[in-house]
């Protein structure tokens, strides 16, 4: 920039807090430029690296509002298990970078959810990490559309950060002026997530034919983490990430639950659907029981005696289905030995079943 008076930012510094959106501060309000006779720098003098302070003041403070991205992640969680899809804690083993390639003053960039300010994975990059892994299709082609989708990564809860240093040797040079082990590093500071965050992914089935293939997403969402990382600088071992078993949060694991029984309310439905009528009814019949001790049978058998099926051949089934659960549990008996059988409660329940078999 010519030295013509104005600042590339503001002259006031400014400072990052807790709860503020750490990248809107990072994005906009780098504030380490001094003038020169010529231009304004951002570099230091000696020992001086404005970057490398500036990029700690951000590491002093966490990124995240705690109830923003609680409530977020509970609505993606929702979403996922309410479409049939699936969500997953990760925790990252290592640091954790994105979006180095993004222009920035100190020269590196940093990926930031815009809405909620906080370093996250986003949906696309997910996909591209596993696509090596897809050799049936899953994740569509250039002509087929894919089996799943994917949502953005984001952090549970508010994320530590971390300045970090990278030193490529030899810079600046060119072809009259070759690189030489005599040359000083050149340290470049970028900003990085401590290890130990913890990231919801989610995916959704694209139809209710797809739910098969979350499951082999998950599968290799797993490899890919553990071996290869997320972000940038995998080679080195960042982005490297765990399943995170038993980590939670209370709110998730309240989900999980619900989605279960969503989960098992639904497959009931279905298997309730294909079932011939009348077994239908019977099972429904066995299902309000407000006593789980009280053998389904027994309540068929009170609604056959209260006349809830009229037509004959109704009551013949209902009596045919009633005496098969009764020999299959002892209480079939169709005769006596008993001295009063009209004490003889087991055989007097059977002629009562007998006589609606006609």
């Amino acid at each position: 920039m010519s030295a013509s008076g104005i600042c590339p930012l503001y002259g006031a510094r400014t400072s990052f807090r807790n709860n503020g959106h750490a990248g809107l501060y990072y994005d906009k309000f780098f504030d380490r430029w001094r003038r020169l006779d010529t231009h304004w720098s951002r570099d230091g003098d000696g020992d001086q690296n404005p970057k490398q302070d500036w990029l700690e003041e951000i590491a002093k403070a966490k990124a995240g509002d705690p109830d923003l991205l609680r409530e977020y992640c509970r609505r993606i969680a929702q979403l996922a298990w309410r479409r049939q899809g699936a969500a997953w804690v990760f925790k990252t083993e290592e640091r954790f970078l994105t979006g180095t390639g993004r222009s920035h003053p100190v020269e590196n960039g940093f990926a930031w959810h815009p809405i909620l300010g906080v370093p996250y994975l986003p949906g696309s990059s997910i996909k591209g990490l596993i696509g090596q892994r897809d050799r049936e299709g899953v994740l569509g082609s250039q002509t087929c559309v894919g089996d799943v989708i994917f949502l953005d990564a984001i952090p549970i809860g508010p994320v530590d950060l971390e300045a970090d240093v990278m030193t490529p040797h030899y810079l600046p040079w060119d072809a009259g002026n070759p690189p030489g082990d005599w040359r000083s590093p050149t340290p470049i500071p970028f900003l990085t997530t401590t290890p130990g965050a913890l990231f919801l992914f989610a995916v959704l089935p694209r139809t209710e034919n797809n739910v098969d293939s979350v499951q082999k997403i998950q599968h290799w969402l797993e490899q890919a983490l553990a071996d290869i990382g997320a972000g940038a600088k995998t080679a080195v071992g960042y982005g490297r990430m765990k399943r995170a078993a038993g980590a939670d949060a209370q709110w998730l694991t309240d989900f999980k639950r619900e989605a279960a029984r969503v989960r098992d309310e639904r497959i009931e439905r279905e298997r309730l659907s294909q079932m011939d009528p009348l077994d239908r009814e019977l099972t429904e019949i066995a299902a309000s029981s407000r006593d789980p001790n009280l053998k389904h049978w027994i309540m068929w058998l009170r609604e056959l005696q209260r006349g809830r099926w009229t037509h004959s051949e109704q009551v013949r089934s209902v009596a045919k289905r009633i005496q098969a659960a009764m020999e299959k549990d002892g209480s079939w008996r169709p005769q006596t030995r008993s001295k009063n059988p009209a004490k003889d409660h087991a055989y007097q329940t059977t002629l009562s079943v007998m006589k609606h078999l006609g």
